[in-house]
């Protein structure tokens, strides 16, 4: 807060300046004990008035700096919600206590001192006066003074934490035991008894089809020759546009069609890790938060440049192997989805033409490069977008994720954080990232830069899964169907996001720097930084 609230405001400084004021303030007393002449007291009265100045002036700054960092959080507090807002109240009330105890403590030293100076002047000036209230007037001086060490004493005890420690807020045990529950409930405990065997027969095939780290720097190599998708661009092209001009050509067999991961593997293959991702991310970013993670990564926007040219794919495929980590598995929806048994012929339900949703499923239907529009499949496979199908291929993320966590060691979650964080306001991301947790499924957080988190992570303090959005409005109602409990499922997404367990907590201790000014949030970010 004094960083960001006071420009040019130098702690340091001050301490060095406070500490010589003092001890001048000693020697000049010492030397007026033993010199006892005119200029020996004019001298003490001119450093213990500097002195004075000098008090009153860091009293001022000090308090002036913590009432603008209080009102910061005040802000804040009207704001935000949930968690966040019980984290900014309680630093409220511990900034609001240290601003009382520091504007004490100048102001009963600079009054015990001023009238210290006062007398002494008066004792100069007119000592017949001096004589006729001397006994009175340091009586109640010595008293004052003694007051005064007192306050002093017990407010830098409560300052330094020896009288008083402001706790974290309490938390709500009953939501926080609710929270701890699974997140969501099973699909199939939405159909009927004999259709719940085909159900966990799907979410077996379904978690089968992991691929290999090699096969995708191969397709990635054929995007970048431009063998698959002519319109590709490295830098542009979305996750989306790749889906329907490369993905779900490349996986279209005679009159039907499979999951893309299927063909590139010749066995099936139960995967490592789990990518949650959006499709409007930029394609190059998914594959390059992958080879990032299995380099060990934080951040991908290097790797993301190194994939636009054919000899940084030749390096990255090096590393790679020097890694051990070409054979790494992951399950990502684009490839290991059948995409000709769902979207491969349409576009979606149409929302009615002229309103934000049309424009939005409009955008979804276009290349976002070339701006032409997708070509559709006319394979013979069966659609299946019911949620209440056994056969549906895309509502059993969190069953799928359930199962390998049971059956493979060291199963993980990479959450590939795009450079806008719109993955954390998908519906279906958001529910992954929490089952996860909830699961006890560790999770890898990638994003783009160290830059992009501090650019919005003000936004995050908003996080509500009924505010997030999905491909349909019957996508968004099916994924709020299977939440047990929306509050509980807030609280728990607030904590993966602020705690110190929390998505983004080893990411900034690994490389802590201070946040950019035009980040709304930065003097909080200090304050929660300094507590």
């Amino acid at each position: 807060v004094l960083r960001a609230s006071s420009k040019g405001f130098n702690s340091k400084f001050w301490i060095y300046v406070m500490c010589s004021a003092f001890i001048a303030n000693s020697i000049c007393t010492a030397i007026q004990r033993g010199w006892s002449s005119h200029v020996g007291q004019w001298g003490s009265i001119l450093v213990r008035t500097i002195f004075l100045t000098i008090w009153l002036a860091y009293t001022v700054i000090v308090s002036r700096t913590l009432s603008r960092g209080l009102y910061v959080l005040w802000v804040e507090s009207q704001r935000v919600r949930g968690l966040p807002r019980q984290q900014v109240q309680w630093a409220a009330r511990v900034l609001r206590i240290e601003l009382v105890i520091c504007a004490s403590l100048g102001a009963t030293t600079f009054l015990v001192w001023s009238t210290v100076n006062v007398v002494k002047l008066i004792q100069l000036v007119n000592p017949e006066e001096y004589d006729r209230i001397k006994m009175k007037v340091w009586f109640w001086v010595s008293i004052f003074r003694r007051f005064d060490g007192v306050l002093n004493a017990v407010e830098l005890a409560l300052l330094s934490g020896i009288l008083w420690q402001g706790s974290p807020p309490e938390e709500d045990v009953e939501m926080e035991s609710r929270s701890r529950l699974r997140g969501l409930t099973s699909m199939s405990d939405f159909l009927e008894i004999s259709e719940q065997d085909l159900y966990r027969a799907k979410v077996q095939e379904l978690a089968q089809r992991g691929f290999r780290l090699r096969s995708l720097m191969k397709f990635w190599e054929e995007l970048l020759q431009g063998e698959v998708m002519p319109s590709f661009d490295p830098r542009r092209s979305q996750t989306n546009d790749v889906v329907r001009q490369a993905i779900i050509p490349s996986s279209r067999l005679g009159h039907g069609g499979f999951a893309l991961a299927s063909i590139w593997e010749e066995n099936p293959v139960l995967p490592k890790s789990m990518v949650t991702h959006n499709w409007t991310n930029t394609f190059v970013n998914l594959v390059a938060a992958m080879v990032s993670d299995a380099l060990g990564g934080d951040c991908y926007a290097n790797v993301a440049e190194q994939l636009c040219s054919q000899s940084g794919v030749a390096e990255l495929k090096q590393q790679l192997e020097r890694a051990g980590q070409t054979d790494a598995s992951y399950w990502v929806c684009a490839f290991s989805v059948n995409q000709h048994a769902s979207i491969c012929g349409g576009y979606g339900p149409e929302p009615p033409e002229g309103t934000p949703e049309w424009k939005v499923w409009d955008k979804k239907r276009h290349d976002s490069v070339s701006l032409e529009r997708f070509p559709l499949c006319r394979c013979n496979e069966t659609k299946i977008f019911s949620h209440h199908d056994a056969a549906c291929e895309l509502n059993k993320f969190d069953d799928m994720m359930n199962y390998l966590s049971r059956r493979v060691d060291g199963f993980g979650q990479l959450i590939v954080i795009d450079e806008s964080f719109e993955v954390l306001y998908r519906a279906w991301c958001v529910a992954e990232i929490v089952e996860a947790n909830v699961l006890n499924i560790p999770a890898r957080i990638k994003v783009y830069s160290q830059n992009a988190v501090y650019c919005n992570y003000d936004r995050l303090s908003l996080l509500d899964v009924r505010d997030c959005s999905a491909s349909s409005q019957d996508d968004k109602d099916v994924i709020l169907r299977k939440i047990v409990d929306v509050d509980a499922f807030n609280l728990k997404l607030q904590q993966l996001v602020f705690s110190s367990q929390g998505l983004f907590f080893a990411l900034g201790r690994r490389k802590r720097t201070q946040p950019p000014s035009g980040s709304n949030l930065a003097p909080v970010l200090v304050l929660f930084a300094g507590l």
